[in-house]
């Protein structure tokens, strides 16, 4: 299976696992090694400041969020793995590693003003707690075995929001929409969904 670093996995119906139930994951990093991804589609009602402040060091936390211009981003829940705060952005001086294209990914366990603070120019960073992780081959046997979904993707559309809803995707794919790209808009053939 080729390297499906910057795709987006979409569960399918028959996945039934919680932790994955309904998600439109990207995944960041796959190899050899395993995959990391960060469910997309789960936004949580935590302010970013929030989450700085409950670091060890977050004695300083409130003040980097406002500093660093991010202070309204909301959080979301990258998946059911711990992990340090990260983020998606299009800024590549303040890349760890570039995940497709214009998209960018970070991930700090303490991060500093002097971090975020070069994220300001981002067109909408996303920040996440947690998230998705599989070790050698398992990713590539659940896709085998009919869990996943692969959909192409680009930066704009994973850091404008512009997704559709899980439901849309797989309505779309299921009709064979999805062969080159995921749609700006998906229209409902059925004019009473409009």
């Amino acid at each position: 299976m080729s390297v499906l670093q910057g795709k987006l996995l979409l569960a399918t119906p028959g996945l039934e696992d919680p932790n994955f139930a309904r998600s439109i994951i990207l995944l960041v990093e796959h190899g050899r090694d395993g995959a990391l991804g960060l469910i997309l589609n789960r936004p949580m009602q935590l302010p970013l400041r929030e989450a700085l402040s409950a670091h060890p060091d977050g004695s300083e936390a409130p003040e980097a969020s406002i500093a660093c211009g991010l202070d309204d981003l909301l959080l979301h829940h990258g998946g059911p793995c711990q992990g340090p705060l990260m983020l998606l952005h299009d800024v590549p001086g303040a890349a760890s590693s570039e995940v497709l294209p214009g998209l960018h990914f970070t991930a700090s366990r303490n991060p500093r003003p002097s971090e975020l603070g070069g994220l300001t120019g981002s067109t909408h960073p996303r920040c996440f707690t947690g998230y998705a992780g599989w070790g050698p081959q398992q990713l590539e046997q659940e896709i085998l075995s009919g869990g996943w979904s692969v959909v192409e993707v680009d930066a704009t559309t994973v850091l404008l929001g512009e997704l559709p809803s899980w439901r849309q995707l797989r309505t779309a794919e299921s009709r064979g929409r999805l062969l080159h790209g995921l749609p700006r808009t998906l229209i409902p053939l059925d004019p009473a969904l409009n």
